[in-house]
């Protein structure tokens, strides 16, 4: 596996959440690449003040995968995470990602 320093990462994908439970998990495991390319990726999700179970799902992602998620929890609010990848994608908490967007 393939684990690259944050100066290393090729692409950095921010995830706004707020009360989003019923699609976080699925929306983050589509994030879930390849062992290969998983050290090239950095998932920031922030965790918007959400009062369902949308942070713990983000710190039990952040916890299973320390090197590629990271869980920033705020209230409720503008904000503006530093980012170190190359490339900066958004992506909505209910949307999924091809497996093969890495490599595309």
């Amino acid at each position: 596996m393939i684990v690259a320093s944050a100066m290393e990462k090729l692409i950095t994908i921010i995830i706004p959440t707020y009360n989003m439970e019923r699609y976080l998990a699925k929306c983050l495991d589509t994030l879930v690449i390849s062992d290969e390319n998983m050290g090239l990726l950095e998932v920031l999700v922030v965790n918007d003040g959400s009062k369902d179970a949308s942070g713990r799902i983000a710190h039990w992602y952040e916890g299973k995968y320390p090197a590629t998620f990271r869980v920033i929890d705020k209230e409720n609010g503008n904000y503006m995470p530093m980012l170190t990848g190359i490339r900066v994608a958004f992506q909505m908490n209910a949307d999924r990602s091809s497996p093969h967007f890495l490599s595309d």
